[in-house]
C-alpha cells in the first residue's frame, strides 16, 4: 500500500470514529429525523480590538428560529433554536442520515473583556448565522489635575 492510500485510509478511519462518536454522544438520530438529544451547531469565534465575531453553521433555519441571549451571570451567549425536517407526508426508507434536526442548544462563554452588551447585533445569511459582540470602549477622556501652589 502507498503511503498516500494509506493516510487516505487512516483519516478516513478517524473521520468514521469521530462521526460515530458524535453520533453515541448526541443521540442516534430515529428514521423521521428526529433526535432524541440536542445536538450543537459549529461555531467560530474571532477577535479583534473592536469587537469578538461568531459564526454558526445554521443551515436549514430562518432567522425567525434561532434565539440569541446573552447572559451577563455567565458572561457567554446562548444560542437556541429547532430545525424542522421536510416530513413530506410520505413513508420513505432512508439510506444515510447525517443531518440533525429538533432542538440545538448552544452556550458560547466570551472572552474575558469588557463587552458592550446593548449593542450586540446578529444577522442570518446564507445558513449562516453571524454575531458581533462589541466591546466596551475605553474612557480616553483624561482628568486634568490643576497643581496649585501653597
Amino acid at each position: 500500500m502507498a503511503r498516500r492510500e494509506r493516510d487516505e485510509w487512516i483519516w478516513h478511519i478517524g473521520s468514521e470514529v469521530q462521526r460515530l462518536s458524535d453520533e453515541v454522544l448526541q443521540g442516534v438520530p430515529t428514521s423521521t429525523g428526529h433526535s432524541r438529544k440536542f445536538w450543537t451547531p459549529n461555531i467560530d469565534m474571532c477577535e479583534d480590538d473592536d469587537s469578538i465575531q461568531l459564526v454558526i453553521e445554521l443551515a436549514g433555519f430562518g432567522p425567525e428560529q434561532v434565539n440569541v441571549h446573552y447572559s451577563p451571570e455567565k458572561h457567554a451567549l446562548a444560542i437556541r433554536g429547532r430545525r424542522q425536517p421536510d416530513e413530506g407526508g410520505k413513508s420513505k426508507r432512508c439510506h444515510q442520515l447525517e443531518v440533525w434536526y429538533g432542538e440545538f442548544q448552544r452556550l458560547v462563554p466570551l472572552p474575558d473583556v469588557r463587552i458592550d452588551r446593548d449593542n450586540i447585533r446578529a444577522r442570518y445569511v446564507n445558513g449562516m448565522l453571524f454575531v458581533t459582540v462589541p466591546k466596551q470602549k475605553k474612557n480616553k477622556k483624561r482628568t486634568i489635575i490643576l497643581v496649585t501652589e501653597e
